[in-house]
């Protein structure tokens, strides 16, 4: 229960419960019954939900029976049993022989007919209470905030949430412990939730009954009070409800306990007849109470906790059965509970304690990795029960192995009619758990039970045993269905790691051979549960092996459908198989990378093993031929990479160098591939996907225009380029890739094929030197021929300060730093208003020894980034020549680092529109952070000049300011800056060219500073050649 309980009066529940206890005659093993009536339900539909987004209703954290740490009942001291034992503890435990050395015994699991992922953590609730039922075409699975409908072959069709569900019967309800059934007598579905209302002290449980056996369609919700008994408020909520039925009604059991906060009060069974529940109008519905069950050989040892379980009745019967483990601390008996006529004013409730072997509660279990606390076990309680043809199958865990100290799986079958135990077996291992096992049997009275089991090195894994109805005594080696993934430890701030708090199971009313299970486990990543649907039937089993024609060998990564029941299965490298059918004939498909398909029809034989070898025959071969050319249909020399769709082999399945003209040829197997493209300078990277070979050879040409950028890859192996691509991609800018350290050092040729001349170039991290020589001197060569540059990687300074390539971009060396917060200054065109994290995930992670700069030459390098929050430790500058008409930037950290993938797109973005700026273009820098008073524009100098020119202009408040030169006419030369600026002093240069980039002839200009609405001035220069 998921609330905090108040401190409430007592005196009007002691007055009610001193009324019900008047009316109990000496040592009554029960009290009732007590009559009630609901008005009705509320109609409501799931093509309301059909069709529309379905998100969790928004909840923190929540603790489903919470109080059960406070509240839970202890379990009776055995002095106070009657009842000895059937056989001494131990006697019924059989060890695994799939997890220990205990020999094979001749029993039967049942196989596998189709498993898929029933439903995954939403990350806010414990335990998620997994259950389910079946109907003729769908399976519907529940946790604890919703229901999910499935067709038979495991496509997910419907998901709701109950709260949502319910909102027209109690809004907000925030419904927990749930259950479902189909009835296949009356062909209805039938959900259970609770809800609890603390502030005004009611509780109920609600039913949704659909209205025929489709899911889909008019669905019936009620609200049945259970802090009435009968129709008298006795100030109790329920919890832990169950759900049962027969040919006639409909069986809803739970514990209550005290809204006083005085803990558990007893168990009570509610029946609900079908003829009202089920009725299209929607009501209204009597019920029936009974409730304060007590051990009936010492009904004076106090109320029975558990509840007493109603069965899922397989087959008609006057009598309705019950179930509920001994509430003392050893169990040596199980309670049956029969009562006749259910429906009438006078039903018959009669009690007998079944002697079984002794047993314990199971312990907390352990898990692969440990934790504290341990994975809670839960009660020993019986939580499903099944009754068919006489006979009454139960289960739950017990403690068991050495000192008792691991929990077994045990189930109990029953002869309802003359009252005695017919079968008590518990399946375990010394260091493994096997908890909160679910028990089904089939038309056969073949059994399957499904559990979690972890230990000490095993996750928490969905699992499952079972035995045939002719086998000896004894459970078959469990099987693991869904392995565990991670460790899991889920507290909420409780004191327990909930699990369960059951397993689903289910017959399948079509194909009763059929059982499906709904099982927990722990799914990736740590602390977090899913659980896994399975389908099992023991009738027909195959396995066997996947070759190849050629060579006989198993084949891996072989795909295997059953098309009647949708199983399907990957091989491993043994090319094995085994599944189970719940059909005699089946169609076996299978399909292998690089093999043909191949189909085989196949007659099962009932409860016997069949074999299959499947052989599969290479795929047939086609040929793929073109050529990689440019735009004019030159040839370009390439190197083709081509991925095959369906490899489950990660990596290139084919790699083609073209010839000098680009011509290729390549003969493969037929199917779909992606192409990538690596060109020769300078055309970009490309790729080509779904190109589609079939049996008749593909002429396909490739077509490629000229790449933007050089980028080159200086990081000697470390793969750092995919920083760099992926900013280029989002930019839609192309790129050719150079690895220096496959083909050394890009040339002059190689730079001075591409267009606007714009080279990337990067270092990676300190694992060596950042430059060769040769490296150096072809970057030089590109600043000082015109070329555009971006320079970045830690240590470059810091190694290569002093020499002629450092000297030239003004750059020196100051210190290393550890500093991972880089600011941009404020009103640079590249920087403003940036702010980067060089750590941490996200990016590279490999800042070790980022460089802070020195700014050696201001008259061409200009500080952009600074590590910290102040500008003391430059950290990257922009660097223009006017001589060269070069532009570069240049980091002293790796631009990798950068940890915000949209923050690298967008610092790329303003770097590469920089360098792609004429050289002409006015630089503007920043002269100082301090904040004038008012606009004014200065005087150039040197004035005269030739052949460049300083303006300095003063911005007290953020403004868009244009700077443009005039001639003598009047008319504009050129426009210097026309910019956004923060608040300080700036400074521009002209080097006495037009807009077009011309030199302007000797003479008076004049230079005007205007910002609109607020300062305008002009002053004059003059230009002598």
């Amino acid at each position: 229960m998921n609330k905090n309980h108040a401190v409430m009066s007592l005196v009007l529940v002691s007055i009610i419960l001193a009324g019900w206890v008047a009316n109990i005659p000496a040592q009554a093993i029960y009290s009732g019954p007590a009559f009630g009536q609901i008005a009705g339900g509320v109609q409501v539909s799931t093509t309301l939900f059909e069709g529309m987004p379905q998100n969790q209703p928004e909840a923190s954290a929540q603790i489903y029976n919470l109080y059960w740490d406070v509240l839970e009942p202890q379990l009776l001291d055995d002095s106070f049993n009657r009842t000895p034992a059937a056989a001494p503890l131990g006697s019924n435990l059989y060890y695994d022989p799939a997890v220990s050395l205990m020999p094979l015994q001749t029993l039967h699991a049942p196989g596998v007919v189709l498993d898929f992922e029933g439903s995954r953590d939403p990350g806010n609730y414990i335990p998620p209470d997994p259950h389910m039922a079946a109907g003729p075409n769908h399976v519907i699975v529940v946790d604890n905030s919703r229901f999910i409908i499935f067709d038979k072959k495991g496509n997910q069709l419907l998901t709701v949430y109950a709260q949502s569900w319910f909102n027209t019967l109690i809004p907000s309800s925030n419904p927990f412990d749930c259950q479902i059934i189909y009835d296949h007598f009356a062909g209805r579905w039938v959900q259970q939730w609770m809800t609890v209302n603390e502030s005004n002290q009611t509780s109920y449980w609600m039913l949704s009954v659909s209205d025929d056996s489709d899911p889909f369609g008019i669905w019936w919700n009620y609200a049945l009070p259970n802090h009435l008994n009968g129709s008298i408020n006795v100030f109790n909520w329920g919890d832990y409800p169950k759900l049962g039925y027969d040919h006639q009604a409909i069986y809803v059991s739970g514990r209550q306990f005290s809204f006083a906060g005085t803990g558990f009060a007893y168990s009570k069974l509610r029946i609900l007849p079908k003829t009202q529940l089920y009725s299209l109008s929607g009501g209204p519905v009597n019920y029936t109470d009974i409730w304060n069950f007590r051990d009936p050989n010492n009904p004076g040892a106090g109320a029975v906790d558990g509840p007493p379980i109603a069965c899922l009745h397989l087959d008609s019967t006057d009598t309705a059965y019950l179930v509920v483990d001994s509430p003392y601390n050893t169990s040596t008996f199980i309670t049956l509970w029969k009562i006749t006529n259910p429906l009438s004013s006078t039903p018959t409730v009669t009690a007998v304690n079944i002697p079984t072997a002794q047993a314990g509660r199971p312990p907390n279990a352990n898990q692969l990795g440990g934790g504290t606390p341990r994975i809670d076990s839960g009660r020993r309680a019986y939580r499903t029960a099944v009754y068919k043809n006489g006979n009454i199958w139960t289960s739950t865990a017990i403690s068991g192995g050495t000192a008792f100290a691991y929990a077994f799986a045990r189930y109990v079958r029953l002869n309802a009619v003359n009252n005695t135990l017919l079968e008590d077996a518990a399946l375990g291992a010394n260091g493994y758990y096997y908890l909160y096992p679910a028990v089904m049997v089939d038309e056969d009275d073949n059994l399957v039970m499904v559990f979690t089991r972890s230990a000490d090195n095993e996750y928490a894994a969905a699992a499952f045993t079972g035995r045939r109805a002719s086998d000896p005594a004894g459970l078959a080696p469990s099987v693991v269905v869904k392995e565990g993934e991670a460790n899991y430890i889920k507290t909420f701030g409780g004191e327990r790691n909930r699990w369960g708090d059951y397993m689903g199971i289910a017959l399948d009313p079509v194909n009763q051979n059929t059982i499906w299970g709904f099982i927990e486990y722990a799914e990736s990543p740590a602390n977090t549960w899913g659980i896994w649907t399975a389908a099992f039937s023991h009738h027909y089993a195959v396995s066997g092996i996947i070759r190849t024609d050629v060579t006989g060998d198993p084949l891996e990564f072989a795909n295997l459908e059953v098309v009647e029941t949708g199983y399907r299965f990957t091989t491993d490298s043994t090319g094995t198989f085994s599944f189970g059918s719940n059909q005699a004939n089946i169609t076996v498909q299978v399909s292998a990378f690089a093999y043909q398909d191949t189909s085989v029809n196949v007659s099962l034989t009932l409860y016997s093993s069949d074999t299959l070898e499947i052989l599969m025959r290479p795929e047939i071969l086609s040929t793929i031929s073109g050529q990689v050319k440019d735009l004019n249909g030159n040839g370009i020399e390439s190197r083709l990479l081509f991925y095959a769709r369906g490899n489950p082999y990660p990596g290139v399945y084919a790699t083609v160098l073209t010839d000098t003209n680009g011509f290729y040829d390549l003969q493969t197997i037929i199917g779909t591939y992606d192409l990538e493209i690596y060109p020769e300078s300078p055309f970009p990277y490309a790729t080509r996907d779904s190109v589609v070979l079939q049996s008749s050879p593909l002429t396909y040409d490739i077509l490629l225009s000229p790449a933007d950028i050089l980028l080159v890859d200086a990081d000697r192996g470390q793969n750092y380029e995919q920083y760099y691509t992926e900013a280029l991609t989002s930019l839609n800018k192309t790129y050719h890739l150079w690895d220096t350290q496959l083909n050394g050092s890009p040339g002059a040729d190689v730079r001075n094929s591409f267009t606007d001349r714009l080279m990337i170039w990067f270092t990676g991290d300190s694992s060596h030197t950042p430059l060769t020589p040769t490296d150096q001197v072809e970057i030089l060569d590109h600043l000082q021929s015109g070329g555009k540059l971006f320079l970045t990687g830690q240590d470059i300074a810091q190694y290569h300060a002093g020499t002629a390539l450092l000297d030239t971009l003004g750059v020196g060396f100051t210190q290393n730093t550890a500093t991972t917060i880089v600011k941009g200054v404020t009103g640079d065109v590249i920087s403003g208003g940036l702010i980067l994290i060089i750590s941490s995930t996200g990016g590279a992670n490999n800042q070790t020894s980022s460089d802070v700069i020195q700014i050696s030459n201001p008259s061409v390098s200009t500080p952009i980034f600074y590590y910290g929050n102040g500008t003391t430790l430059p950290a990257g500058l922009r660097y223009v020549n006017l001589a060269f008409l070069s532009k570069a930037v240049f980091f002293g950290y790796g631009f990798e680092a950068i940890n915000d993938a949209a923050k690298r797109s967008q610092l790329l973005s303003r770097i590469l529109d920089y360098l792609a700026e004429p050289v002409t273009s006015i630089e503007t820098r920043q002269l100082s952070g301090i904040i004038p008073e008012q606009f004014e524009l200065l005087q150039n100098y040197p004035n005269p000049f030739n052949p460049e020119t300083r303006i300095q202009f003063a911005v007290p408040v953020v403004a868009e300011v244009e700077i443009t030169i005039f001639n003598a006419l009047g008319e504009k030369v050129r426009e210097l800056s026309r910019e956004r600026y923060s608040p300080g002093y700036y400074e521009v240069i002209w080097n006495g060219k037009d807009n077009l980039g011309l030199p302007v002839s000797s003479g008076v200009y004049f230079y005007q500073m205007f910002i609109a609405d607020k300062f305008s001035q002009v002053r004059k220069l003059l230009l002598l050649k």
